[in-house]
């Protein structure tokens, strides 16, 4: 093999190698902004050979972005007098995390939530409607939360002290 030969073959590989790169990082599009938080999609230039692929919803809080985002904009529910806010992240092939982010002072508790269904339809006003997922009750050691379909409803309760979903 001549040197020309080679040095076509390694600028082809790096002309290759800048083109996946280009075409799989990811951008932010920012949907929802409020004063605590902001909210969008991740979008990456190779998402059109992949139309029913999942769409990667992304929170940022106190200056962390979490992917992998569960719900409707705005994506999250406020708890405790909008002192902490209640979103899920359902990242692939990995259990379900429930965030209890603080906004003053910055704090993040996260609770396993195992497999639950909640959370499709966190962020949606319409907590009449079907399907609804939505905070019924609040306390200072508990949340319950409710997920709602068209024939059914379950009632789960995330204890804060222990950190234990059920």
């Amino acid at each position: 093999m001549t040197s020309f030969m080679r040095r076509c073959i390694v600028m082809g590989l790096l002309f290759v190698l800048i083109l996946v790169i280009m075409l799989t990082q990811g951008v932010k599009r920012e949907l929802y902004k409020d004063s605590n938080v902001s909210a969008g999609i991740i979008t990456h230039r190779i998402d059109w050979l992949f139309p029913h692929a999942a769409v990667n919803q992304y929170i940022t809080v106190n200056n962390k972005t979490y992917k992998w985002i569960r719900g409707v904009l705005p994506y999250y529910a406020n708890i405790l007098n909008g002192q902490k806010i209640l979103f899920v992240v359902d990242e692939p092939h990995r259990d379900v995390m429930f965030h209890i982010v603080g906004l003053s002072p910055p704090s993040d508790v996260v609770i396993d939530g195992g497999h639950t269904g909640f959370g499709w339809s966190l962020g949606s006003a319409n907590t009449n409607g079907i399907p609804a997922d939505f905070i019924k009750s609040v306390t200072s050691n508990q949340l319950v939360l409710v997920t709602r379909s068209f024939n059914w409803q379950e009632t789960y309760t995330i204890d804060l002290d222990s950190g234990v979903f059920q």
